[in-house]
């Protein structure tokens, strides 16, 4: 079931924290993900993984991957994927979240106090470190989380990604722990996320933005406005 929180915001504080931490929900995940990194070199890269989305399906409110991806990926790259895949799914059942058939996506709305509004967010896509110069209509946006099966998007609205660009990152900890994580992980993600905004985003912040957290590459990989 799809919820809504109300969350308090909190001061969160890091000194050095490294931007490779991945997601991690539950200390299971965080030792599969440990022993995988120590015991293999081998990386489920970005064209890889776009070969891979076709292949994942959604039943009974997990994501399944289909059993054909075999023929195009090596046996390495299948067992990676498994593992992305388990990893998102322990993500939708420990927070309630429920998967769009559709779009493949779980979203998870959190609130929290600032001047943004709720507006339609449109389907932007953009290049990594770019944004169209294409004239467009910029809206205040909103704060979410939107989970894939390999990714999650990140929704900043417009007060919030000024803050994370100046280099404040409590409410963005916040909505990523709210949402997604839970324990050290999320300010370890959010300054990640906080350190890409200011180096993709200039002072005059139009409007509210997206940013992919990809799972296996461990860092934001796409941005846009909302």
């Amino acid at each position: 079931m799809k919820k809504t929180k109300s969350l308090l915001v909190t001061m969160l504080s890091a000194t050095v924290i490294s931007i490779g931490t991945p997601i991690l929900t539950s200390t299971a995940d965080a030792a599969t993900i440990e022993n995988s990194s120590s015991s293999n070199t081998h990386e489920l890269d970005l064209t890889t993984q776009e070969k891979i989305n076709p292949y994942v399906e959604v039943k009974d409110n997990r994501y399944v991957l289909n059993e054909k991806v075999k023929s195009i990926i090596s046996s390495q790259d299948y067992a990676l994927a498994k593992q992305l895949i388990n990893h998102s799914n322990n993500i939708v059942s420990q927070n309630y979240l429920t998967i769009n058939k559709k779009t493949k996506t779980a979203d998870e709305t959190i609130i929290i106090s600032d001047n943004s509004n709720n507006t339609t967010l449109p389907n932007l896509k953009t290049n990594l470190y770019a944004v169209s110069k294409a004239k467009r209509r910029y809206h205040n946006g909103v704060n979410k989380v939107s989970v894939h099966w390999n990714y999650v998007r990140i929704y900043l609205s417009k007060s919030m990604t000024k803050a994370a660009a100046a280099g404040s990152i409590t409410g963005l900890s916040t909505l990523i722990g709210g949402a997604i994580s839970s324990g050290s992980a999320a300010p370890a993600i959010a300054a990640a996320v906080g350190a890409f905004i200011g180096s993709v985003v200039d002072s005059s912040i139009k409007g509210g933005i997206w940013v992919d957290y990809n799972y296996y590459v461990k860092g934001p990989t796409k941005w846009g406005w909302q």
